[in-house]
């Protein structure tokens, strides 16, 4: 099943406060005068992006991405590694970082040989990696941790608040949380000592006001360090557009900046209010409320969370969608056919190449069973497994062979030398690639099988894969590859061939070519002097001539049906066996 999930973590107030954030995450795109909403979401185990209209403006790619943009700029990870992209899923960064945090004021932290330093929105370092760790800049001010203790730097570096205190929050609302001799306090975005640590616990500022413990309830200050809020919850959350949750006597309720309860605390479990709605739960079912307390959505969910760019998540039944400000289902996730689907307003948005997954998979079970009968020629086969998605695998057949290029018997590196490849989509989603080429190319899985495995390690549609080469071959043992080899695996040398003589690998190539000589033609009269033609049938049933020229010391060849002087083509190399092969693939 997708899992949705936002990076939104609030500090617990006290023991047992959740703060369920939205599952959707969102960041603006300025386009032609408009705003326009990126909609961070999870596809199985993939990030990308929506539009408002719900369409993948950045597709399902990222093993990891960031839940919103800054400075134009979102993290994401690939294969461990993170880089950075624009609104339009292009690299600015390339992914080269163990970790890369949020841009802010231009600056990011990252992390590279286990230090962390902060780089440019080019990906170039401002503050090299020196430190154990490392907050984001807010304004011209930057906490970080050198010898076990943090402090505060400026952009250019320089210290400003001394290596003393046990820990620094990020900045939130200008102010960052100290710790200092088991007490809490905060430091303005100017690295000065606003309040000094005197709390036993407290959190980040919001809209002006932070929350605080005092023997076991809670309260909020303001950033003079005043009560203002007395300390009379069992539990609370940060304010949100004027309000806050906060907990009485077992019941959640939503309090204003004067400390009284707007909405009178009576609901089991609530979640912050988001464009005008907040998620409670009451009777065991979740609905949506408005400021004054009124069910707008009726609590009809098993669970429900904010809403983010005009719609929000909600399961019902073991089933979950996005709904809208009324209600109305505008995001529906279903699966068919042991795949995720995303339909919006009637149509399917995800998988996007495919209107109807069933149909496409008992396209793929139709082709995979074709596959499956195929009377393969007596030549050398390997099989490629990887797992992926139905309807993938016969997909992704061209971009296979247009990548593979390989090296011809003759040892040249010739795009045109491909193997035959052929793929398909099992219907139990296990895709195949078998690939197969003359038996004369007695070195053919060492060169095809490292080109393919870059191929399909740089593949993002699959998952792991192995190669297992496949019996049915003429050719020497010696020179059989045997085993499996799996992505971040190499293919072998055929390290158990045996050393041999130029002669002895001549007639181990002849052997394996399966070509013999049917004829040896005198063509005195052809040129005005000697040639020597010899008549060859393959193996594989083609038919070729091989013509020696004395005066140059070369050879070239016809290959098919009758010989024809003007199809005769320079072969490569001046070995009659390794002529003779060239003719026979040909």
């Amino acid at each position: 099943m997708i899992r949705l999930f936002a990076m939104v973590t609030a500090f617990l107030c006290c023991v047992g406060i959740l703060n369920a954030g939205p599952v959707l995450a969102t960041a603006k795109k300025k386009t032609a005068g408009q705003d326009l909403m990126l909609i961070q979401m999870k596809v199985g185990s993939k990030y990308g992006y929506l539009n408002e209209q719900l369409q993948f403006v950045i597709p399902p790619q990222f093993d990891s991405a960031a839940d919103k943009f800054f400075d134009g700029l979102s993290s994401v990870v690939q294969n461990g590694q993170t880089g950075y992209i624009n609104k339009s899923g292009e690299y600015i960064i390339n992914p080269q970082f163990a970790y890369g945090g949020d841009f802010s004021d231009g600056l990011a932290v990252v992390e590279q040989d286990g230090l962390r330093g902060y780089i440019n929105i080019h990906g170039e370092f401002v503050l090299p990696p020196k430190f154990e760790s490392a907050n984001r800049f807010s304004g011209e001010v930057a906490c970080v941790k050198q010898s076990g203790n943090w402090g505060c730097i400026n952009k250019q570096g320089k210290l400003i608040v001394p290596f003393k205190f046990n820990s620094i929050n990020d900045f939130s609302d200008g102010m960052a949380r100290i710790e200092y001799g088991e007490k809490f306090g905060y430091i303005n975005n100017l690295g000065q000592v606003v309040i000094e640590p005197q709390f036993e616990t407290v959190y980040n500022f919001y809209e002006g006001l932070a929350r605080v413990e005092i023997d076991g309830k809670c309260g909020f200050i303001n950033k003079q360090g005043k009560i203002v809020i007395k300390p009379d919850f069992e539990d609370a959350a940060f304010f949100v557009d004027g309000v806050a949750r906060a907990k009485l006597n077992g019941k959640w309720g939503y309090i204003s900046k004067k400390g009284n309860f707007d909405i009178k605390p009576a609901f089991e479990k609530a979640r912050n209010f988001s464009k005008g709605l907040a998620a409670v739960r009451q009777n065991s079912k979740w609905g949506f409320i408005n400021k004054q307390g009124q069910f707008m959505i009726k609590p009809l969910y098993d669970t429900a969370f904010d809403f983010i760019g005009g719609i929000g998540r909600v399961e019902q039944n073991g089933k979950w969608g996005y709904i809208n400000k009324q209600g109305r289902y505008v995001l529906e996730h279903d699966n068919k056919c042991g795949s995720d689907v995303l339909v919006a307003s009637g149509k399917t948005i995800w998988p996007t190449n495919m209107q109807n997954v069933c149909g496409a998979q008992q396209s793929d079970q139709s082709d995979y069973l074709a596959f499956k009968n195929r009377q393969w020629s007596p030549n050398f086969k390997v099989k490629i497994t990887y797992s992926t998605a139905p309807g993938i695998a016969q997909r992704m057949l061209e971009k296979v062979k247009s990548a593979v290029s390989v090296r011809d018997p003759n040892g040249i590196w010739n795009p045109y030398w491909v193997p035959q490849i052929h793929a398909a989509a099992a219907y139990d989603n296990e895709g195949v690639i078998v690939g197969e080429w003359y038996t004369g190319y007695y070195d053919g899985w060492n060169d095809w099988g490292k080109a393919l495995a870059g191929v399909l390690d740089n593949m993002p549609e699959i998952g792991n894969w192995s190669a297992k080469p496949l019996g049915d071959t003429q050719r020497p043992v010696s020179a059989t590859p045997t085993g499996s080899y799996g992505s971040n695996q190499t293919a072998p040398k055929n390290a158990n061939e045996p050393a041999q003589s130029s002669s002895v690998k001549n007639e181990v190539a002849q052997k394996s070519a399966g070509y013999q000589t049917v004829k040896t033609i005198p063509m005195d009269n052809k040129l005005g002097y000697p040639q020597h033609i010899a008549e060859i049938k393959c193996n594989n049933g083609r038919k070729g001539f091989i013509y020696y020229d004395p005066r140059e010391s070369y050879y070239k060849y016809s290959a098919g049906g009758a010989l024809n002087w003007g199809d005769l083509r320079l072969a490569n190399g001046n070995n009659q066996d390794n002529v003779a092969m060239e003719a026979c693939r040909n």
